[in-house]
């Protein structure tokens, strides 16, 4: 619960930096992506090996209340792609005016889940993210890096994996 609620808050100052820039300035964008943080975990439950799979299973598949059908699928997507490859297959089954905002909070969750992978709560960066179309730009405070050269080293990863989803990750 407690990883959680830090990933959720950094995934929403991430949000709150660039979602107008990416045109996220929806409310329910906010919400689904806060949704997403809280559950990005859940399938832990189930095994820790790959569970961000067991997550996007139980998410697709219960009787969530309040959730349309489209919401429920939005959602087990965040979580399946939290890590690890971003299945572009799943994003291209939504329909086509959801596959942007949907990579787009993908992206924002998968930052704040990096920003956090120590899972330590002293550890808070407060990066400053900016965005210009299929390019971002995170800049954490001078040292920053230097002190978690984990995370620097998750993040040269994670800027490949986002470049096969089109997206331009640099980070200072």
């Amino acid at each position: 619960m407690e990883q959680a609620l830090r990933v959720e808050q950094t995934a929403l100052k991430l949000y709150q930096q660039v979602g107008d820039k990416w045109k996220l300035n929806r409310p329910e964008y906010c919400e689904m992506l806060g949704w997403a943080a809280h559950l990005h975990e859940i399938g832990l439950v189930v095994s820790h090996s790959q569970y961000q799979k067991h997550g996007a299973y139980l998410l697709r598949n219960a009787d969530l209340s309040g959730f349309t059908r489209q919401e429920q699928t939005v959602l087990a997507m965040l979580v399946l792609a939290h890590r690890r490859k971003v299945p572009q297959e799943d994003f291209a089954s939504l329909p086509e005016s959801k596959q942007d905002c949907a990579r787009r909070l993908c992206v924002l969750l998968r930052l704040a889940v990096l920003i956090h992978r120590g899972r330590s709560a002293t550890t808070k960066p407060n990066p400053v993210l900016s965005a210009d179309k299929a390019e971002l730009s995170l800049c954490f405070p001078d040292g920053w890096l230097g002190d978690h050269p984990l995370t620097r080293l998750e993040l040269e990863e994670e800027s490949e994996r986002l470049k096969q989803v089109g997206i331009h990750l640099l980070f200072c």
